[in-house]
């Protein structure tokens, strides 16, 4: 009977362990696939974009209607829309915001919100400002951080109640203090999963240690303390161990949008294995995905609740971004990419369907429907990630340069996926010769025709060669995904699953906020709120446009700000310098061009291809013809038994 209940046992724990990465597709999901072309796209992400940001106002230092930290991850989304076009259509928006928010509040503008905000930033422009800005917000909330040494003695400087070393039979180390109240000991998942997330992007730009360990603490702490075997809880006490199992899609968003690039970056595969496993589990969490694979959260109340902004309804948002980052970064036939696209792409479908008219641009925060006829930010504010996660997972098929792009190559890492089988970088535009059937030919049986159709194929490649070097290639056929370049330092190693750099429903509860100040993730106080029948009389706020935002310095002249990069001001850091172009790499799934109409990251000389070449005379058959005994003699033979028409390969040297 033991063994029976032994082996019983161990079954479960097998189908348990096998049922943590289930990556496939339920049959019931809506929709998951779309044909919707990528201009389209492109175009509808923008219009959301253009409906929110020119709302921010000077006065309140935030986007009218939401609050601060909901105003910073609506930026973070705009800056992965530039990054993932190539675009800086919002750079002078984006640096006016930076300049006006530390000002009027600046210990706000040391919470997390705005570090991630100012990384998105340096990823999408490579401006250092922006780095030397998540540096120091990184800086401050370190100071929150609970080290090896606090977890040991149970007390933590800027805390005057003792906590806990250990916690479920973990250490505490690892974690972050959620509030600066110095009797609060509460660590929370959207402080300690954005902390990890900073900690990680910064250890992936700059490779120093203290963002590595930071990391890796808080990674463990995560692990231990809030990770429940299906998702991220919302808060644990440290002082008494005691958790509040809220249950928050955005919880889970930053960590996996964090653990993805700290995975990637360091190689580890038992932290790959945790991320796939923390993916497959919450992308088919009841508790935020309904059966049809529609995300549900903050959608079972009454209809007009989504007339009011909400934590649940702003902020599932951050939900798609960590798993747009993971697919992001990992090959797009693997299970894991399949599901992710699969699950983003229910909720573009249901967005476009079921959460707003046809043809507008407006959608409810509610992804289940119905619509609304009003423009609600928060609506926007949690939309805007899912519909730039679609640009990205075009059918590779269907995928077209979108217009209007612009800018530099994005910051943002690639995927990489690169074909087993590239075709030659002499096919396109070429004449086709079956190699293998010529080499099992004589030249005294060829016709004369054939003859000139093999040599114009030899001096026509001959002629290519010498202006197209191979190397400046980047094949866009059907079914390839272009070239990306590996920024990754040497130290960092290739991770099997996840390749180089670029990450509700029914909630059994809505965490309340506690205190309305000192949120290190949040706000220390949110501006005045106004409701969108207040919409009305916004015109008569001072706002900042992308399109007439003047952000020159006496004596400079708007193209040098374009030129130059971001202005970002803020106490310490500097705010000049070149806008370090060089260090942008192309990471796109789709070549985009530039105003010339060249592609970006592809050779000018790729041109050529298509150039005609000068008609043969007749006195020119002789020479030909010797050219090509020449060419027959530098074939191969055909080995016994190999088949003619697929010949080994050779180097191709013109004759």
């Amino acid at each position: 009977m033991f063994s029976l209940h032994l082996s019983s046992f161990l079954h479960l724990l097998l189908l348990t362990a096998v049922a943590a990465q289930d990556f496939s597709i339920p049959p019931q999901w809506r929709k998951p696939t779309s044909n919707i072309s990528l201009s389209a796209r492109q175009t509808i992400a923008k219009a959301v974009i253009d409906s929110v940001l020119p709302n921010f106002n000077t006065s309140s230092g935030g986007i009218d209607s939401l609050p601060l930290d909901q105003s910073s991850s609506f930026l973070s989304a705009v800056l992965l829309y530039e990054s993932i076009i190539s675009s800086t259509t919002y750079k002078a928006a984006v640096s006016n915001i930076f300049t006006v928010v530390p000002q009027l509040h600046p210990q706000f503008f040391s919470s997390l919100s705005w570090g991630l905000a100012a990384m998105h930033a340096y990823r999408a422009y490579g401006d250092p400002s922006y780095l030397s800005i998540a540096e120091s917000t990184w800086d401050t909330l370190n100071s929150y951080f609970i080290d090896a040494g606090d977890a040991s003695s149970g007390q933590h400087p800027l805390k005057d109640t003792h906590f806990n070393s250990l916690c479920k039979g973990a250490t505490t180390a690892g974690g972050v203090f959620w509030l600066r109240d110095r009797t609060d000991t509460q660590v929370n998942g959207e402080t300690i999963c954005a902390f990890m997330a900073l900690s990680a992007y910064l250890y992936e730009a700059t490779n120093q240690q203290q963002y590595y360990n930071a990391a890796t603490l808080s990674a463990q702490f995560i692990k231990s303390q809030l990770y429940n075997g299906t998702i991220i809880l919302d808060t644990v006490n440290v002082a008494d161990c005691s958790l509040k199992p809220f249950v928050l899609t955005y919880n889970s968003g930053f960590f996996i949008e964090g653990l993805s690039v700290y995975a990637n970056h360091t190689g580890s595969s038992d932290w790959t294995t945790f991320l796939y496993d923390l993916i497959s589990t919450t992308v088919k969490f009841p508790g935020w995905t309904g059966d049809n694979g529609i995300i549900i959260e903050s959608s079972t109340g009454s209809v007009n609740d989504a007339l009011t902004d909400s934590v649940t309804q702003a902020f599932k948002g951050i939900y798609i971004r960590g798993l747009f980052v993971t697919w992001s970064r990992s090959p797009r036939d693997s299970d894991v990419a399949k599901l992710i696209e699969s699950f983003i792409l229910v909720q573009y479908n249901a967005l476009l369907d079921l959460a707003s008219f046809p043809g507008v641009s407006e959608f409810s925060p509610r992804w289940l429907g119905p619509p609304v006829s009003q423009h609600l930010p928060w609506g926007q504010a949690s939309a805007i990630d899912v519909l730039n996660a679609a640009i990205e997972m075009m059918p590779v098929s269907n995928t077209t340069p979108p217009t209007g792009s612009s800018g530099s190559a994005p910051i943002l890492p690639s995927q990489t996926t690169i074909s087993q089988n590239p075709p030659d970088s002499a096919s396109s535009g070429s004449t086709s010769v079956n190699v293998g059937l010529v080499a099992g030919l004589s030249v005294s049986g060829a016709a004369l025709v054939f003859a000139v159709l093999v040599a114009l194929y030899l001096y026509r490649r001959h002629r290519r060669r010498t202006r197209i070097p191979k190397a400046g290639l980047n094949s866009t056929e059907e079914g390839m995904e272009p070239e990306h370049i590996d920024e990754r330092p040497p130290s960092s190693q290739p991770l099997p699953g996840i390749i180089q750099p670029y990450m509700l429903t029914q909630s059994q509860s809505t965490r309340p906020r506690e205190k309305s100040e000192g949120y290190l993730y949040g706000h220390i106080g949110d501006p005045p709120v106004s409701s969108p029948s207040q919409q009305s009389n916004s015109h008569e706020h001072k706002r900042l446009d992308s399109f007439s935002i003047d952000t020159t310095h006496p004596g400079q002249t708007q193209d040098s700000v374009n030129t130059n990069g971001s202005h970002a001001v803020r106490q310490g850091v500097s705010t000049s310098g070149p806008n370090s172009d060089a260090t942008r790499r192309t990471a796109r799934t789709v070549p985009h061009s530039n105003s010339d109409g060249v592609s970006n990251g592809r050779s000018t000389a790729s041109n050529s291809n298509d150039q005609e070449v000068d008609p043969v005379e007749p006195s020119m058959i002789p020479m030909l013809v010797q050219r090509l005994n020449r060419a027959m003699a530098m074939l191969p033979p055909v080995a016994p038994g190999q088949d003619a028409e697929n010949p080994p390969e050779y180097q191709n040297t013109p004759p």
